[in-house]
C-alpha cells in the first residue's frame, strides 16, 4: 500500500501539530516521528480507509488499550517491531489520539523521574536546607506530571482550578495503572 499525497499531508500534520515534530526516515509504509518532549516514537499510516497510529512506549500502550481500538497485526499492514498500533476513522480522532500519546508519554512514571534527575543533578545535597530545595523541585515535577496525566483536573472530583489542586500523596505512589513512581522527599 502506498500513501497518497493527501494522506501523507494529513498524517504529517497530525504528528507535527500534536508534538511529534521530529520527522524520521519512513519505516516501510509507516511515516516515522519522534518528539523532543516525550520518550516515545510514533509511526503513522493508512489502511482500509482508516488511520493507524503506532507507539513504542509500553505504559502509553497499556493506558490507551482501555479506551482506543487496537489494530490487529495482519499481513496487509504489519505494525513495526516494538510498536503497538491503534486505529481511528477520521482526522479529528487521529489528532486526539496523537495528542493523548504525547500527553501520556510525558506524564507516565519514568519521564517525571528523568525530569527530576535532570533538574537536580548539579544541586548540592549536604545540608538540610539544600535537601529541602531538592524536595521542592521533586514536588513541582510530581504536581506537573499529575496535572498532565489527569488533563489539569482532579482525578476524584473533576475540579479544574489549578489553585485548588494539591499533589500531596505520600511516597511511593501508584498510578491508576499500577505503575510506581518515586518522588524524593
Amino acid at each position: 500500500m502506498t500513501l497518497s499525497a493527501i494522506e501523507r499531508i494529513r498524517l504529517d500534520k497530525a504528528a507535527v501539530d500534536e508534538g511529534f515534530g521530529l520527522k524520521r526516515p519512513d519505516d516501510g509504509d509507516w511515516l516515522a516521528y519522534d518528539s523532543l518532549g516525550t520518550p516515545a516514537s510514533i509511526r503513522l499510516t493508512c489502511a482500509e480507509e482508516n488511520y493507524l497510529v503506532a507507539v513504542n512506549h509500553p505504559g502509553v500502550v497499556s493506558d490507551l488499550s482501555e479506551r482506543w481500538e487496537k489494530w490487529p497485526d495482519s499481513n496487509e499492514c504489519r505494525v513495526p517491531a516494538g510498536f503497538s498500533a491503534f486505529v481511528v476513522s477520521d482526522t479529528a480522532p487521529l489528532h486526539h489520539l496523537v495528542r493523548e500519546i504525547w500527553r501520556l508519554a510525558r506524564a507516565l512514571p519514568i519521564e517525571p523521574l528523568r525530569v527530576f534527575e535532570a533538574q537536580t543533578q548539579n544541586l548540592p545535597r549536604t545540608t538540610e536546607a539544600e535537601r529541602l530545595v531538592i524536595q521542592r523541585v521533586g514536588q513541582d515535577v510530581f504536581r506537573e506530571a499529575l496535572l498532565s496525566y489527569w488533563g489539569g483536573r482532579c482525578a476524584v472530583t473533576g475540579v479544574a482550578e489549578p489553585r485548588l489542586l494539591r499533589a500531596s500523596q505520600p511516597l511511593p505512589i501508584c498510578t491508576p495503572r499500577g505503575m510506581r513512581i518515586l518522588v524524593p522527599r
